[in-house]
C-alpha cells in the first residue's frame, strides 16, 4: 500500500517543512504501513514489560497474534527491548498518542553511536522534534531540530527511521521530518535516557502514554541480534 497527501508549496521541489501541514486537516487515522518484509523483525514480539522496563508503567497485549505495547503517562519512560541493531536498517513504527501529545523516544544506534530520536517534545508550548544529542547539543539548540505538530491523540502515526552509514532520516506519515547526514561519532545519547545495556533498541516517552501497534525493523547492512535476555526485572511495570 501508499500513502498520498497534498501538499501546496512555495516553489517546485520545495517540500514544506513540519509545521506547514497542520495534524487536523488528517480527517481519518493514518492507513496501515506497508507491509513488512520477509526478513523484517518484530520488535515489539521480543518485548516483555515486567522484564525489560527501565522506567515507567509498561504493559504488553497480544490478540490474535498481534503483540502492541503500551506506555503510561509518565517522565522519562523506557522500554529496553532485547536486540542489537544492524549497521544500516529500516524501523516502521505505528503509535497512537493516548494522552495530549508529548515527546516519543525512539533509542537507536549509527556507526557504533547510541542515540535518540525525539518527537513532538512541548518545549515552552513549542512542539519540537530533534535527534539527541548532536555535536553534545540537545533539541533546544542542533542542527537537526525543526518545529511543529507532528501527532494527534488517539490518532495512529507511521514513523520511519531509516539508518545508513552517514545518515539518518525519519519520516511521520510520510512527511520528512529529519534528514542529517554527517560522522555517527557525532551522536551520543545524554544520561537521563540511557539504559543498561548500550547495544539495546529501546522505545520511550516522555509526558505522554503512547500504544505501539506495529515495529517492524528491516536489515539493511549487516545483522542485528537478538540479545539474551535479563534474568531479572529492572523496574515496575503496569499490571496486565
Amino acid at each position: 500500500s501508499a500513502w498520498g497527501y497534498f501538499q501546496v508549496r512555495r516553489e517546485p521541489g520545495l517540500a514544506p517543512p513540519p509545521g506547514d501541514v497542520d495534524p487536523t486537516d488528517r480527517a481519518a487515522p493514518a492507513p496501515p504501513a506497508p507491509s513488512a518484509p520477509a526478513d523484517a523483525v518484530d520488535l515489539l514480539a521480543l518485548a516483555d514489560p515486567a522484564r525489560d522496563t527501565v522506567a515507567g508503567r509498561w504493559r504488553r497485549e497480544e490478540r490474535e497474534g498481534r503483540v502492541t505495547i503500551e506506555a503510561a503517562k509518565d517522565f522519562g519512560a523506557r522500554l529496553e527491548i532485547p536486540y542489537a541493531l544492524p549497521e544500516a536498517y529500516r524501523l516502521t513504527l505505528i503509535a497512537e498518542p493516548l494522552d495530549a501529545p508529548n515527546g516519543l523516544t525512539l533509542g537507536l544506534r549509527a556507526g557504533g553511536r547510541r542515540f535518540l530520536v525525539l518527537l513532538g517534545f512541548d518545549a515552552d508550548g513549542v512542539r519540537a522534534s530533534a535527534l539527541e544529542n548532536v555535536d553534545g547539543r540537545n533539541v533546544a539548540d542542533n542542527p537537526t531540530r525543526v518545529t511543529g505538530d507532528l501527532f494527534l491523540t488517539r490518532r495512529p502515526a507511521a514513523i520511519v527511521c531509516t539508518v545508513l552509514p552517514g545518515r539518518v532520516r525519519v519520516t511521520v506519515d510520510g512527511r520528512d521530518v529529519i534528514d542529517w547526514q554527517g560522522d555517527p561519532r557525532r551522536l551520543s545519547l545524554s544520561d537521563y535516557w540511557r539504559t543498561p545495556r548500550d547495544e539495546a533498541f529501546f522505545l520511550g516517552a516522555y509526558d505522554c502514554g503512547y500504544r505501539f501497534l506495529r515495529a517492524p525493523l528491516e536489515p539493511l547492512a549487516g545483522a542485528g541480534r537478538r540479545l539474551e535476555p535479563a534474568a531479572e526485572r529492572r523496574g515496575p511495570a503496569a499490571p496486565p
